[in-house]
């Protein structure tokens, strides 16, 4: 919510909810109030011409950079395109979860 990024170094594996085999590691970070997940699968970060590590280090800052006003969508939307993921050789899949008070009525 502040708008930084923490990379859980250690999730990766498949995304949530695409298998219905257990995870190899579970483990718990804090998920404050108004924090977003997000998940990808490394078509988004790695390419041809740019290493994993080099990938995932412009996802985040280009992250750091998105205002907290953003949809969940439009923050997708940003971030491929900000990668260049639209016209890559590799399938891009990104998911992101946001933390929010339930709706009241």
């Amino acid at each position: 919510p502040d708008g930084t990024v923490k990379l859980l170094d250690d999730a990766n594996g498949i995304l949530i909810g695409a298998s219905i085999e257990p995870p190899h590691i579970a483990r718990t970070v804090p998920f404050p109030l108004g924090a977003r997940l997000v998940m990808y699968t490394d078509g988004l970060v790695e390419g041809r011409d740019r290493p994993i590590d080099e990938g995932i280090h412009e996802a985040a800052t280009h992250l750091c950079a998105i205002p907290p006003h953003l949809e969940p969508g439009q923050v997708i939307d940003s971030l491929v395109a900000a990668l260049g993921a639209t016209t890559a050789d590799d399938d891009v899949a990104v998911l992101v979860v946001e933390h929010h008070h339930p709706a009241t009525s």
